[in-house]
């Protein structure tokens, strides 16, 4: 990703494995920002309020909890965006 937004939606039914589709494309677009910022990773820690250790292990994709917190390193570092949740009952039901 060259600076540019990206758009992903995803089906529910389908999250489990797509999941990581999602966090792949945050981690992709914050190292785009930081690269085209010449933002290292000791100040992108600095910046999110978090330690070095606890960054990296995100950005690497690592933990139950990364896609949070990739959203919120996202945010504080100034990227913006949307999410949008639509949820609808199935037909069968």
């Amino acid at each position: 990703m060259s600076g540019s937004a990206f758009e992903l939606s995803v089906p529910i039914e389908k999250i489990e494995t797509e999941l990581a589709g999602i966090e792949l494309a945050l981690i992709e677009a914050i190292q785009a920002h930081c690269e085209k910022n010449e933002i290292g990773i000791r100040q992108l820690a600095s910046l999110v309020g978090s330690s070095v250790g606890k960054v990296h292990y995100h950005l690497g994709g690592g933990g139950d909890s990364t896609l949070y917190n990739l959203l919120l390193i996202a945010q504080k570092i100034g990227l913006s965006g949307s999410i949008t949740l639509e949820l609808n009952p199935k037909a069968d039901q």
